[in-house]
């Protein structure tokens, strides 16, 4: 849970996104190479009849191990518990700027109460002789003023990375 959590802390928005495209580039590759592997077995299936009927359905049984048509056009499934952890990341982050798809009115009223929260923390680093936060300084621009380009930066390719992985998630585009 935690690591859900500081997923949403944008010092680590950049790796994390990096991190994710590479993973489903890299099942997306994956992916693509089984369904070759798979066709040149076909092949190689179809031009060795004089194999003994065990021998083709040994073949035939790795093949449907290593590719089941049956999930074509599926949505990526994790390999393992860290890329799971990876994909609930980058869907909480997308929860977490999802007022960005917003009527104006509603994105308006989250951003400033999202703006006074960051001045609050900045209040208190201030008071405590901390460094503050970019973004957190009441003296200087809030995020109110950085909405476009956090848009452009951030929320876009969040949100195009999400829906590459998972094209149902394309409506949040």
């Amino acid at each position: 849970v935690i690591e859900l959590v500081l997923a949403t802390d944008m010092k680590q928005h950049f790796s994390i996104i990096s991190h994710f495209n590479t993973v489903h580039r890299l099942a997306s590759y994956s992916q693509q190479q089984l369904q070759q592997h798979a066709a040149r077995g076909a092949k190689l299936k179809a031009t060795r009849g004089m194999l003994r009927r065990t021998a083709a359905a040994t073949v035939s049984d790795e093949l449907h191990t290593l590719h089941d048509p049956s999930l074509a056009g599926a949505p990526p499934r994790p390999v393992d518990d860290a890329e799971r952890l990876l994909t609930l990341q980058v869907a909480l982050k997308a929860a977490d700027i999802g007022h960005l798809g917003e009527a104006l009115e509603v994105h308006k009223r989250w951003l400033s109460v999202l703006e006074e929260e960051f001045f609050s923390q900045g209040d208190r680093e201030r008071q405590l002789g901390l460094p503050i936060s970019p973004l957190f300084d009441r003296a200087k621009q809030g995020v109110s003023k950085s909405q476009v380009g956090f848009y452009d930066f951030v929320a876009l390719p969040l949100l195009h990375a999400l829906s590459s992985a998972f094209p149902g998630t394309g409506p949040l585009m």
